[in-house]
């Protein structure tokens, strides 16, 4: 026998008295909820993990980058550049115009 007043291969009785004996002395036999987590709490244990904060940064950038709009470049520049190319054209004809050469024909400078 063990060490209950039962033999192992027999069930337990369905006698209430023995029901109403066996809560009292281990409890009853249920399994009580856990209560629900917090968001924040759940948040501040994934928030441990670094694996998560370094795809937090990268989506933060991410997100930060597709806002970002690039300056474009000032039309003033650009029309620079365009009068630059006029005035050193214009400077190269002039200089291809002043340009004398001396020419010697039959002895003579000409």
């Amino acid at each position: 026998m063990s060490k209950n007043r039962f033999r192992l291969r027999q069930c337990l009785p369905n006698d209430e008295d023995d029901i109403s004996s066996r809560r009292v002395k281990y409890g009853a036999n249920e399994n009580s909820p856990k209560p629900a987590k917090m968001f924040m709490c759940l948040v501040g244990k994934l928030c441990m993990n670094v694996t998560l904060i370094v795809l937090l940064l990268c989506a933060a950038l991410s997100l930060g980058l597709s806002f970002w709009k690039p300056t474009k470049p000032k039309e003033k520049k650009s029309m620079q550049g365009g009068l630059r190319e006029r005035q050193f054209r214009a400077l190269q004809v002039k200089i291809d115009h002043e340009h004398k050469l001396a020419v010697i024909r039959g002895g003579k400078q000409v």
